[in-house]
Parts: C-alpha cells; structure tokens; sequence
C-alpha cells in the first residue's frame, strides 16, 4: 500500500485531535534518551590491529529500551584506539582510550586499554 494511502488510512481511524504522520502520532511526547548503556564496560587488547565490539543500549527515563534511533561513537584517543559507526574498536597504539557512544545528550562510556606486550 503506498504511503498516500496509509496515511488516509490513518487520518480515518484516527480521533478528530491526533494525526499520524509514518506511524507516529503528532500531538504525543516521543521517548526521550537519558541513558546510554555501553557493554563491555573495560576490555584490554594485547595486540596493535585487534579489535573489540563495543555495544550500546538507548533507555528512557523509566529505564525502557529505546529502538531504532542512531548511535554515535566516538574514542577519547584515536591514537589508541579508533571506533566505527557500529561500535567496533580497533587497537592503533599501547595506551587507554574511553569509548563513548551517544544519543543527544545522553552518553555511556567503556575503557579500552590497549597493551602489546
């Protein structure tokens, strides 16, 4: 069904004060982040070029997951450590870096040391 469809749709089976606009209800406070959970909260590479997955879960006030929103990842030393968009870390140097991940002003961090023999 295309969207000019779906939306009359919805415009019908919808009370005279709410509207829908791609599945979402105008009128109605969406879920805010407050909290970014990062896992695993430390890791330590022994090996220049090794990598560790970093994951992160968005929550509400109420503590209720948030779906389908955009991560951003950053690394507090990329002269140790790099991240990628999907939270994948790669050792570059010996050293320690703090791996952010973030959802508007909500931020959760992990410590990756990295240590080559």
């Amino acid at each position: 069904m295309g969207r000019s469809r779906a939306l009359l749709l919805c415009f019908a089976a919808t009370p005279p004060l709410l509207a829908c606009w791609e599945g979402a209800l105008l009128g109605v406070t969406q879920t805010s982040v407050t909290k970014v959970l990062v896992t695993p909260a430390a890791d330590t590479l022994t090996a220049i070029g090794a990598t560790s997955q970093f994951v992160a879960v968005a929550v509400d006030q109420s503590g209720r997951v948030v779906n389908g929103i955009t991560i951003s990842w950053n690394s507090s030393n990329a002269a140790v450590a790099s991240v990628n968009a999907s939270g994948m870390a790669t050792a570059r140097a010996n050293g320690q870096a703090t791996i952010g991940a973030s959802v508007g002003a909500a931020t959760g961090l992990a410590v990756l040391t990295v240590a080559q023999p």
